[in-house]
């Protein structure tokens, strides 16, 4: 075939150049594919319009000339196109290294000749729309106004065998909102940092979060902001001892060893940093741009199913004060020691049907935003509210004065779930009534009864990106989506 196009960089023959991924060729998350595709469809262009012929893609870069794309920054910004040393350097974060390979091909069109004189940096030009306190004062709207209701939903992904991954998969998560809910988005999602900890034995091969995938999380949070929703970040924290299967659960011991897994110094609390490293990278990054986010830690600490929950297998509770302090250590860690301070920091125990609610509240200084985790076991004509045995939970949350949210929030999975497959042979689950129409009567009860609802949050199998009548429940004028909040943002900067 022959060359369409005669281009020099640096001085040399462009179909001298073989393109190179930056990054460890042993991963396989989602960040490094992506950048392999980018470099497969720069590869194309090049010979489609410059070359006549197929660009190699490296596994290593060695005497020559390279293409380097790198897509690990955290920066939610930032691109640029650099000509160095007779290379060419493309780099951005996952979103943004589209936009360092499109000004490359622009410039390849444009130019027969480049060099270090045609650098170029660019910005996507996403927008912080509120700060944490204007953050703070949304929830504290939604709570007291009472006829108004933030949604939200944990992230996750569906894999090809039909099986709901939990995670960080933010943009992946909130298309497939936008599909089932008629174009429309909740307003809050959930992020869940556990399986990212070097603990985990299941992360699909890597044992922590590599810095494609963090520069994943960051950049599509960012959007999401930029569109006026906002983060959240939850943490099933591995067990330092990983002494149990799932990896969050199992026990550490008694009352001695959560002393000891505050004290630092200790091999427990060098083992809660450790599992809590990937969890700190984010929320660090998510500081360093300016994105305020809901922080919600120690989730469900009055059970007895995760490893750092006060209920023991032996029916012995670890005292109240051990426990506030656990809260306090991890709000040390994040604020005095890394210096995240944009953090709404969210207490969401479970429901406990019993006055052990506040058993873990750490203090009003410590918490912006109360709730509870819920997952009825069993329904009386699709009545989802908080009704059972007149459950103190929620009251006794409401006491602190502290906007109340429900923070999990859906039917029990043994229950009230059914799987299936769609038309087109994609996995599916609803819960057995638990649609949109089913939510909103839910909420209404609650707010007769004189609980309002700053916000819900369900969770990866039977929230909005599946639920029947999703549509319904997010045009519905009490709830409070990506679509309301992006208007609201827009009137405090007017």
């Amino acid at each position: 075939m022959s060359v369409l196009k005669n281009v020099k960089i640096c001085g040399a023959d462009i179909g001298e150049f073989s393109l190179f991924v930056d990054g460890d060729y042993s991963l396989t998350e989602t960040g490094k594919i992506k950048t392999l595709l980018a470099a497969e469809a720069l590869g194309k262009f090049i010979e489609e319009n410059v070359t006549g012929k197929g660009m190699p893609i490296a596994e290593e870069m060695g005497e020559g000339h390279y293409i380097l794309l790198k897509a690990s920054s955290t920066d939610m910004n930032a691109y640029s196109v650099t000509f160095e040393g007779g290379n060419v350097y493309l780099k951005g974060n996952y979103i943004s290294i589209d936009n360092a390979v499109e000004a490359f091909e622009r410039m390849l069109l444009k130019n027969d000749e480049l060099s270090e004189k045609d650098n170029f940096e660019g910005s996507l030009g996403f927008k912080v729309p509120y700060n944490k306190e204007q953050l703070r004062e949304l929830f504290e709207k939604a709570y007291a106004d009472g006829r108004m209701t933030i949604s939200g939903i944990h992230t996750n992904r569906i894999n090809e065998e039909g099986v709901s991954i939990n995670g960080s998969y933010i943009q992946d998560t909130r298309d497939r909102c936008e599909k089932n809910a008629g174009g429309l988005c909740v307003g809050i999602l959930e992020v869940d940092m556990g399986v990212r900890s070097v603990y985990c034995k299941s992360h699909e091969g890597v044992d922590t979060l590599s810095d494609l995938d963090l520069s994943m999380i960051v950049s599509e949070g960012a959007r999401f902001v930029n569109d006026g929703g906002i983060i959240s970040v939850c943490i099933h924290m591995m067990n330092p001892l990983m002494t149990s299967p799932n990896g969050y659960d199992g026990h550490i011991g008694g009352e001695k060893a959560f002393i000891e897994l505050v004290t630092e110094g200790t091999e427990l609390n060098k083992g809660l940093r450790k599992t809590l490293e990937p969890t700190f990278r984010l929320i660090k990054a998510l500081k360093d741009n300016g994105l305020p986010f809901m922080f919600r830690p120690l989730h469900e600490m009055n059970g007895y199913w995760f490893w750092w929950g006060a209920d023991q297998e032996d029916g012995t509770w670890i005292s109240s004060e051990t426990m506030v302090n656990l809260w306090k250590c991890f709000y040390k860690m994040v604020v005095d020691e890394l210096g995240v301070n944009n953090a709404v920091w969210v207490y969401s125990p479970n429901i406990s049907a019993d006055e052990r609610t506040l058993h873990c509240y750490p203090g009003d200084e410590y918490v912006d935003i109360v709730g509870c985790d819920w997952y009825s076991m069993g329904f009386v004509d699709n009545d989802y509210a908080i009704t059972k045995d007149n459950d103190p939970t929620y009251p006794n949350l409401m006491k602190t004065g502290k906007p109340c949210a429900l923070c999990e929030y859906g039917p029990h999975w043994a229950d009230n779930t059914q799987y299936n497959f769609d038309e087109n042979g994609k996995f599916v689950c609803y819960g057995y009534g638990f649609t949109g129409r089913a939510l909103i009567h839910s909420l209404d009860w609650m707010r007769d009864h004189g609980m309002n609802v700053a916000y819900f949050l369900n969770w990866t199998g039977h929230n909005v990106t599946v639920m029947r009548e999703a549509e319904y429940l997010l045009s519905h004028d009490s709830i409070w989506g990506l679509r309301e909040l992006s208007e609201y943002w827009k009137s405090l900067a007017n």
